[in-house]
């Protein structure tokens, strides 16, 4: 079973899911997610993340352990830097 983002998320639905991406491309084998935390402005002005780490499937077992294993890795993370996770509720 793989976990999909909700079609309508709530705030606190949103807050899980923040700095992580579903990674799925067939061609290359690549199936996993994608973390980034902390963005910055580079010297050209373009935001790029701070820190970035890929969770497979395969290497964790399945999508839900790869998933489990991203979000405690961001949660670590955003710990260690001392920034708290924010969502701003939109609309």
């Amino acid at each position: 079973m793989i976990l999909q983002r909700p079609q309508f998320p709530t705030t606190r639905e949103k807050a899980r899911w923040l700095g992580i991406s579903r990674i799925i491309q067939p061609d290359t084998r690549t199936v996993g997610y994608l973390v980034r935390v902390k963005y910055f402005n580079g010297t050209d002005g373009i935001r790029r993340p701070g820190r970035v780490k890929y969770f497979g499937d395969h290497t964790h077992g399945s999508p839900e352990k790869a998933l489990r294993a991203a979000r405690r890795w961001r949660d670590e993370e955003t710990a260690r830097r001392g920034r708290r996770r924010t969502v701003t509720p939109r609309g």
